[in-house]
């Protein structure tokens, strides 16, 4: 890799560039940057004589500097004997990373070349480098999102996710292992150690790893390793691959299980993914070539609901590193970012995030798009993390002290006592049933008569107590005049939601007169709740609002909407030096979900095709009324399709499904959509038709 380019070499190349530019148009603004620069060099030259004598400028700097960076000036400076500085430290010599530097913590994107720089704890990162520069530059071009090639680069982190997940891993060992572009093998070798696995299959089409990192491991004694260039994840022509891997050579054969098997929906133990889908594939002579991780997961999650590629013997576990840039896509911990990618993952795949960066802090996009405001930020988070915590000390987890992250720190030394006041969803203490809705009939019509109060009842109205605790970032983004007035909205909205949860606990106990008076009750004030919102509140409060009660209608109830929410343990944090490049991933732990869609009218994967369909026409408008979405499916889909599901609270559904928001949707709620749609008379044949139907519907409508 090239050394870093001191300040003196990076203004001589601007010199170069300036002056060339100048001769070619006798251009006076160019013959002015050439004097103002010269005058930069000067001082270059001293400084550089003064701090550093014993490095001087040489001719090849010179050449080198139009494509490196410039070096941070002054402390920012990595020490001369840096391996990023072209050498090896020496001596005692503190030395100083890239990462530690201003200039590259203020960067916002990984698409710069400071992220190829090997740190000097992982020397391995500068032997992938030499290896795979050697055939082209390894930086990053043109429009390229992600890099060509990352890989793990330190062993200390594999040690760290084996300690932290072996005993579940326990079940594999002794399998037949698919490890789908190993690269240099570091987390390949650290799982195979482990597992000690009859046949291990390196799929890895990149032919510069195979004589310094694959041969070596296929040349063992008695080596269960095999490797082929088919490629196990490339996003246009990989599915012919796993018919091919089976013939003993590769893998020992197997014989697919039949169609109506039941061994299809149970978990195969015998054989295991791991892998990276962090690899780009560019095509000729086309535009804006990008990377599929995305795509990749989701031709994954079809195969495991039809049972083909590598789930044809049974449903199979995978373990893949993934960029970090599409954690929220795929496993959103807010419902901000819920959209029909994510749930489409989640009906096929149960997924869980085992290593991660700190959710609590924002990541360098995440701060770029300025989404410091998410709701679900601070207070939730920690509450979030509190039933983690409470998890995993049940199966006697324990994260490593320099892998916990901040949320998990917080949860240590937060008393579950504490978050009580920012949960809304709770009956009134000392309150039954009957009592309660008493009391929220009552507050329900104390807010109707706000807006006829005279401004001086009005303010002292609105000084009223309530008992929902605003976490900090409601607090900051709430108008301060509205605040006690949405305090009391969300008091009374959380002992409706409370409400309905007792109800359908209790309603098998009352009488049908008990029943049906507190279900009537129960529609009305919902609905009455949902004119006050529009009447009390400003546009923006409400835009505000709308996201909060989304936020704890997801999380504080005792079945979480989100996986997030679900998870079974905090995910391990990780560096992203750990890395080379410097491209931080993530590890996924991903288990085939094992009910299938599915009847006598259609089989599995024309309902997996429909349930896709429905999805694609929902989330064309995620944040609107369910039953709205729903409607577009069709003439008569509102009174043919509302499912009992919509309207059970245990799955997620509210007393009066008009409250229900598109991405409220659950896992379960959708299943049951997808298998009514299924046996709806007047439904469209096909996906596409049913898009095409929702489009067409809205259309009509507008």
């Amino acid at each position: 890799m090239r050394p870093p380019v001191t300040q003196a070499a990076s203004i001589a190349s601007r010199i170069a560039r300036a002056a060339r530019a100048a001769e070619k148009k006798s251009d006076k603004t160019k013959q002015g940057e050439i004097a103002v620069a010269l005058k930069q060099l000067k001082k270059a030259k001293k400084t550089t004589k003064t701090t550093n004598p014993t490095n001087p400028i040489k001719p090849t700097d010179l050449n080198d500097a139009k494509d490196t960076p410039t070096q941070p000036q002054d402390n920012d400076t990595p020490a001369a004997g840096h391996p990023k500085a072209g050498g090896r430290p020496t001596g005692t010599t503190t030395v100083k990373d890239i990462s530690e530097t201003t200039r590259y913590q203020a960067l916002s994107s990984y698409r710069n070349s400071y992220t190829f720089y090997p740190h000097n704890d992982y020397p391995l990162g500068e032997t992938i480098s030499k290896v795979l520069a050697s055939t082209k530059g390894a930086g990053p071009s043109g429009k390229d999102k992600f890099p060509d090639n990352v890989e793990v680069v330190s062993p200390a982190l594999c040690d760290d996710i084996i300690n932290y997940i072996g005993p579940d891993l326990d079940k594999h060992k002794g399998c037949d292992i698919i490890d789908l572009h190993p690269g240099a093998c570091v987390w390949s070798q650290k799982i195979h150690d482990y597992l000690k696995p009859r046949r291990h299959l390196l799929l890895e089409p990149d032919e510069r790893y195979l004589d310094p990192f694959i041969k070596p491991l296929l040349d063992q004694k008695d080596s269960a390793y095999r490797h082929s260039f088919l490629s196990g994840a490339h996003p246009k022509s990989y599915w012919g691959t796993y018919d091919r891997i089976f013939d003993d050579h590769l893998l020992p054969k197997r014989v697919p299980l039949g169609k109506n098997d039941p061994r299809l929906r149970e978990p195969n133990n015998s054989l295991l993914v791991i892998g990276s889908l962090v690899r780009r594939y560019p095509e000729r002579n086309k535009a804006n070539n990008v990377h599929f991780p995305s795509l990749v997961l989701h031709h994954m999650a079809e195969a495991a609901q039809v049972n083909s590629m590598f789930q044809r013997y049974g449903l199979v576990r995978m373990l893949l590193w993934v960029p970090e840039e599409i954690i929220p896509s795929v496993l959103p911990n807010s419902m901000l970012f819920k959209l029909g990618y994510s749930v489409s993952l989640e009906a096929a795949l149960d997924i869980t995030q085992v290593v991660g960066g700190d959710r609590w802090n924002l990541t360098r996009s995440e701060a770029t798009k300025a989404q410091k405001h998410q709701q679900r930020r601070d207070q939730l988070d920690t509450w979030s993390s509190r039933r983690v915590l409470a998890s995993m000390q049940e199966k006697g987890m324990t994260l490593p002290e320099h892998r916990r992250p901040e949320m998990h720190q917080r949860a240590l030394v937060t008393d579950d006592k504490a978050l009580q006041d920012y949960n809304p969803i709770r009956l009134p203490e000392g309150m039954n049933f009957s009592q309660s809705l008493a009391h929220i009939e009552k507050e329900i019509k104390q807010l109707e008569e706000f807006p006829t109060l005279p401004k001086v009842t009005r303010y002292r109205f609105a000084e009223q107590p309530h008992r929902y605790k605003f976490t900090n970032i409601s607090e900051e983004i709430t108008n301060p005049t509205e605040l006690n007035r949405c305090g009391r909205f969300v008091d009374i909205w959380g002992v409706q939601i409370a409400l309905e949860l007792e109800y359908n606990a209790i309603k098998s106990t009352m009488s049908e007169e008990l029943r049906l008076d507190a279900h009537s009750r129960l529609v009305a004030t919902s609905i009455k709740l949902k004119e006050l919102f529009e009447l009390l509140f400003q546009k923006r409060t409400r835009k505000s609002m709308t996201v909060l009660l989304d936020e704890l209608f997801a999380l504080c109830k005792k079945n979480t909407m989100l996986a997030w929410d679900r998870r079974p343990y905090e995910p391990l944090t990780v560096a992203e030096e750990e890395f080379w490049p410097r491209f931080p991933m993530q590890l996924l732990d991903i288990t085939p979900r094992p009910e299938a869609l599915g009847n006598d009218l259609m089989d599995t994967a024309e309902a997996n095709q429909v349930r896709r369909g429905l999805i694609k026409a929902l989330f064309t408008h995620p944040s609107s009324p369910l039953l709205e979405s729903i409607e577009r499916l069709g003439a008569g889909a509102r009174e043919g399709l509302v499912v009992p599901e919509f309207t059970d609270p245990l799955a997620g559904g509210r007393i009066d499904p008009s409250q229900l928001l598109t991405k409220d949707i659950t896992r379960e709620q959708l299943n049951a959509l997808t298998k009514a749609y299924i046996e709806w008379p007047f439904r469209p044949i096909g996906a596409e038709a049913i898009e095409a139907q929702a489009m067409l519907q809205e259309s009509v409508e507008v």
